[in-house]
């Protein structure tokens, strides 16, 4: 099965991790698009392999969020290509219009920024605001613990969580700023220009959503892909979802091809 690396830039002790192309087993799992879903995809394709150090069950719970977005944004490289794109709705003369751009192209532009480069980390994951403040990047962990919390409540709890040593509480938006700018999600409002009468919208971005939302449209194939590889090889449906996904696409290209 096809395997591909990514970097690790935000948690501490890991530099790169391997993960797997996915399958049908990942594809049949995605019903929503929350973090706990996820998690569980990146948990599934991650695999050992030389010279990334050995996996632990608790990894895909304590990768940043940051670098969650960007396996996320690898899986999606590797599954759909680097284009992302959108059908959208003037909201003012509520024409129909497309937006796109390359992936590859808003990762640089994120990590290219100045700020991010001059942000001193330490061994620990951690980083300095100012002199009194030391702050970490939040993790799956986190996410899980503010589960359930109103918006507000799981902001707050979340601000806490990240802050190692100091004060939290008296500037709560420089801290939620100097998390964002040292280590950026892959979550922001774009703007969108409507070609008929020229209006300008905010469109929001973000990759874990695109994704998953991504790939529970795409079931609807998947069942028409078993169904043919099924009919056509009498393979069983599990030998049929183990295989990763490109090699099952490419069966049925030829199944439907010879029809």
């Amino acid at each position: 099965m096809p395997l591909y690396y990514q970097p690790v830039r935000f948690t501490p002790g890991v530099n790169w991790l391997c993960l797997r192309e996915i399958s049908g087993f990942e594809e049949q799992e995605i019903e929503g698009t929350s973090a706990s879903a996820a998690m569980r995809l990146v948990e599934r394709v991650l695999v050992d392999a030389p010279p990334v150090a050995p996996l632990t069950a608790e990894l895909p719970r304590q990768l940043s969020l940051p670098d969650r977005d960007r396996l996320l944004a690898g899986i999606y490289s590797q599954v759909f290509g680097n284009k992302i794109e959108s059908a959208l709705e003037c909201a003012n003369c509520h024409s129909p219009y497309d937006m796109d751009f390359a992936l590859d192209a808003f990762l640089q532009h994120l990590d290219s920024n100045e700020a991010m480069q001059q942000v001193e980390w330490q061994e620990d994951g951690s980083f300095l605001l100012n002199q009194d403040v030391k702050l970490r990047v939040p993790t799956g962990e986190d996410e899980l613990a503010i589960w359930g919390l109103d918006n507000e409540a799981a902001r707050k709890e979340l601000i806490k969580r990240c802050v190692v040593e100091g004060e939290w509480a008296e500037d709560e938006s420089a801290i939620e700023q100097a998390i964002q700018t040292a280590a950026p999600m892959l979550a922001t409002e774009m703007k969108a220009q409507c070609p008929e009468c020229g209006h300008e919208m905010g469109v929001q971005f973000d990759m874990q959503s695109y994704l998953l939302n991504a790939l529970k449209i795409e079931k609807r194939r998947l069942w028409v892909e078993i169904h043919l590889l099924a009919s056509t090889y009498k393979w069983s449906h599990d030998k049929i979802l183990q295989l990763p996904r490109s090699e099952r696409q490419r069966y049925a290209k030829i199944i439907e091809s010879t029809i």
